[in-house]
């Protein structure tokens, strides 16, 4: 499994089992340099402030993944981040969203007492397909507003989602909310590897 940012002392967050990608990714909107994003087998991503252990928000529920979450992305502009698991299905979730905006600040107050009653939970992602992968997506990476995805299918697909106005699912393809335009294919072989990882 991937790791790339777990702080010293933090590494158990009430003591929930953490298999999946952690991320700082210092997503926007952040208050300081302690925000990460983690994915884990119990088809959720989280969202943590380190400073304080408190959970802030929970990206999972009715349309989020069915099963274990194997790989996450912040955005370079750090607006969404990008999700793959089990399910074959990639999702991309809001960071600016108002519940997002609202715990991130509050999350700032050193004060604040880890209570897992307190995280927001989040249900629907702003785009979910599963045109991308026809297997486990274990590893998505933005690249500008376009995804290179991989499964263990021995292909990585640049690609990007059909989105409506304001870069939500939406009149261009409200028949086909999950449609994607391919834009380059790579066959690699070996990719039947769990967890192989690319980095762009």
């Amino acid at each position: 499994y991937e790791m790339m940012f777990v702080p010293i002392g933090a590494t158990n967050f009430s003591g929930r089992e953490m298999t999946g990608d952690v991320l700082d990714g210092n997503p926007k909107p952040c208050v300081d340099d302690f925000l990460l994003l983690s994915a884990s087998k119990d088809e959720s991503i989280r969202f943590w402030n380190v400073q304080t252990g408190a959970c802030l928000l929970m990206f999972a529920g009715d349309r989020g993944h069915r099963e274990s979450v194997l790989s996450i992305d912040v955005h370079p502009l750090g607006h969404s981040f990008v999700s793959g698991g089990m399910d074959t299905t990639i999702k991309l979730w809001r960071l600016e969203d108002d519940a997002v905006v609202r715990d991130v600040v509050a999350s700032s107050d050193k004060s604040m007492i880890t209570d897992i009653r307190r995280t927001t939970q989040i249900q629907l992602p702003y785009f979910s397909t599963n045109h991308a992968q026809t297997d486990y997506a274990d590893c998505v990476r933005f690249l500008g507003d376009c995804i290179v995805s991989k499964s263990i299918a021995n292909i990585i697909l640049l690609w990007k989602p059909v989105l409506g106005e304001g870069g939500r699912a939406g009149r261009a393809c409200e028949k086909n909310s999950d449609a994607i335009i391919p834009l380059r294919e790579f066959v690699l072989s070996n990719c039947d590897v769990w967890f192989v990882r690319h980095s762009i």
